[in-house]
């Protein structure tokens, strides 16, 4: 490997840092998904009422988040931002 090859990942702002940021974040959404997964095949052991019920439940709950998700953000952006001008 040549130092040309090897700079891109060692720079500040490189790949190793974008993956010390990015793998935490995707192990964290993985292992909800798996959850979801798993909570929707133990609630079709119980009854399929329960799992016909999970869907609009879950539905609700994700609209609810929605509003947080969507604030947070455009927060963190304009944090950002300013955080990034010295303000």
């Amino acid at each position: 490997m040549t130092s040309e090859t090897k700079a891109p990942f060692y720079t500040p702002g490189g790949f190793r840092e974008v993956l010390a940021i990015s793998v935490p974040l995707i192990l964290s959404t993985s292992s909800t998904s798996l959850m979801f997964v798993v909570d929707r095949i133990f609630l079709s052991w119980y009854s399929k009422d329960a799992l016909a019920a999970s869907l609009p439940a879950g539905a609700t709950a994700w609209a609810f988040l929605c509003m947080f998700i969507g604030a947070t953000g455009y927060v963190s952006t304009f944090v950002s931002q300013y955080d990034g001008a010295g303000r």
